[in-house]
């Protein structure tokens, strides 16, 4: 909000009105929880320093995925999925997200990249972020606005992206992305609340390389195969839903456990 709400070095006033609410808002519940569950190790420092919440209140579990709902996709499954949509012949590149400013941030960012790449190359944007480019025109470019379910757009897909500069929390579409086995290209901040090594699973250059890394995933099938076998690999590891509510249960009993003992 801080960064979103100025308008150039000048904090609008509504805006800053909404900043102070937030925060003390946020500082009224830390103090009030027996604890706290963030996504990932950055938010985590978050509350740590910016409230001084104690370390053990702090737990950190990061979101799920429906691994059946979004699944691994053949060769076949693609070509079907491509010319369902239209989108025969087309390599696909996928980034969805919700009407939300660091997403905004990503597309323009994409929009941008989008112009380096030849008619082969088609950039599907999937979701309510769309809305905020309303007007604009790429020829290797489609929105989609809002979909109720993007499964079929991941299966269409080549490879999924994203490009984040800002924000928190961790990315559903990043699960998505990689239980469906696309192999991804994000940004090191897009990747957090993810296991390290990250470079294991996805691919992580600097913005200016990002375009090169599209490509090169892109270019290169037995690449592409890689990670995304790698990706669904760790999903179904460590980010099914039935791991996450094992991980969220054991705090729940945790807090049972020291009320039952009068701590």
């Amino acid at each position: 909000w801080e960064r979103f709400g100025s308008n150039g070095k000048k904090l609008l006033a509504y805006k800053s009105w909404v900043i102070n609410n937030i925060s003390r808002q946020e500082r009224e519940a830390v103090s009030l929880v027996d604890a706290i569950i963030a996504v990932s190790e950055m938010d985590r420092e978050v509350f740590l320093t910016l409230y001084g919440v104690e370390d053990e209140k702090v737990t950190v579990i990061p979101w799920g995925v429906d691994v059946d709902k979004y699944r691994f996709h053949s060769m076949d499954d693609k070509e079907l999925a491509k010319e369902s949509l239209g989108l025969l012949g087309k390599k696909v590149v996928v980034f969805s997200g919700t009407l939300y400013e660091p997403n905004v941030e990503a597309v323009r960012f994409i929009l941008d990249m989008a112009g380096g790449f030849g008619m082969d190359t088609l950039f599907l944007i999937v979701g309510r972020v769309g809305e905020a480019f309303r007007g604009d025109s790429l020829p290797n470019v489609r929105f989609t606005g809002f979909v109720d379910d993007p499964v079929k757009y991941f299966a269409a897909a080549d490879v999924g992206v994203n490009p984040m500069q800002s924000g928190g929390g961790m990315h559903l579409k990043m699960l998505e992305y990689l239980s469906s086995g696309l192999p991804t290209v994000t940004t090191e901040l897009g990747a957090r609340g993810f296991r390290r090594p990250w470079e294991d699973y996805m691919m992580i250059p600097d913005m200016k390389g990002f375009s090169l890394a599209v490509r090169s995933m892109l270019e290169d099938v037995t690449l592409r195969e890689h990670y995304g076998a790698k990706g669904r690999g760790v999903v179904e590891e460590f980010y099914t839903w039935d791991m996450v509510a094992r991980e969220r249960i054991r705090v729940y009993e945790g807090l049972l456990t020291s009320r039952d003992l009068g701590s």
